[in-house]
């Protein structure tokens, strides 16, 4: 509310609506993001105001990929898309390939995924922009990891760390590929690996508030956790987590997986069924396979 007083209606509205939208995002305000974008749609569908749409489609995509409304995600940037082909090269262009490989890679659509995320990479290594480079490698990341991939997700994500140094990113819900990092090398029995994103990620949970950061922490220490207390971090990372459906999923399946380690096939069948039923009303078929 104290950053929306600083800007006009009218500007709001038009060119710096996509930035104030995924401000909001990062901030975790997805309601108010969604107004704003859907605003700006509207006003922009209504001028004709076309080279405005791609932006504007491309932030709503990632918006509803967060809220885990990958159909509605995937027709949003699949349309952005469309636009930049019709316009030619457009400034918005990488970005859109880079969201839409990214709702792509959480369903079941690996190839269109990889193609896109490479198309935004070659895009991006061209032109030195190391902020889509980062998206479309977060893309890649999600894909391995949901495929059961740990060692060529942490072979994707690794080198972005040097990037997101050297620029001094400090929101970590900017570009959310620190908790596939963290996950990824839990898994692949990488811990030194894994306690630095860990680490990385508490820093950033404590700085900025975000809940994300926070809940995908308690998440990946399930992995890994004395088995007293893997209830209790799945619980709070589950609450942490409840307004962003994908990561309470997967919350659910990690939580599933480590009961089946330690033998509690029993117990594991609740949270493992949570993450099924979640995974398939959002058509994310790799991670519903692994469910």
């Amino acid at each position: 509310t104290r950053v929306a007083r600083l800007l006009p209606e009218e500007a709001l509205l038009d060119a710096l609506a996509p930035t104030y939208a995924l401000t909001l995002i990062w901030l975790e305000d997805f309601e108010t993001a969604d107004s704003i974008l859907r605003a700006g749609l509207e006003r922009a569908r209504a001028a004709g105001a076309v080279t405005t749409l791609p932006m504007l489609l491309a932030s709503r995509a990632e918006l509803l990929t967060w809220r885990a409304d990958l159909r509605a995600a995937l027709a949003s940037a699949s349309e952005a898309a469309e636009i930049c082909a019709q316009l030619g090269v457009h400034v918005a262009y990488p970005y859109v390939l880079a969201v839409l490989s990214r709702a792509q890679a959480i369903t079941a659509a690996g190839d269109e995924a990889r193609a896109n995320a490479n198309r935004a990479l070659e895009f991006a290594r061209a032109h030195g922009i190391d902020s889509i480079e980062i998206y479309a490698a977060c893309a890649l990341g999600v894909l391995a990891l949901g495929e059961g991939r740990p060692a060529e997700a942490i072979a994707v994500l690794q080198p972005l760390q040097t990037l997101y140094t050297e620029r001094s990113i400090g929101e970590p819900n900017s570009i959310p590929w620190l908790g596939d990092l963290a996950e990824a090398a839990a898994l692949a029995d990488e811990p030194e690996a894994a306690g630095a994103a860990l680490a990385d990620l508490d820093t950033m949970a404590e700085r900025t508030g975000s809940r994300w950061a926070a809940g995908v922490a308690a998440r990946t220490r399930v992995l890994a956790a004395p088995v007293t207390d893997v209830d209790v971090l799945a619980g709070r990372a589950v609450a942490l987590l409840d307004r962003m459906p994908f990561e309470r999923a997967r919350t659910h399946l990690v939580h599933g997986e480590r009961r089946r380690r330690d033998r509690r096939r029993a117990e594991a069948r609740g949270p493992l069924r949570l993450a099924l039923a979640e995974f398939e009303r959002m058509d994310a078929q790799p991670w519903a396979e692994r469910a």
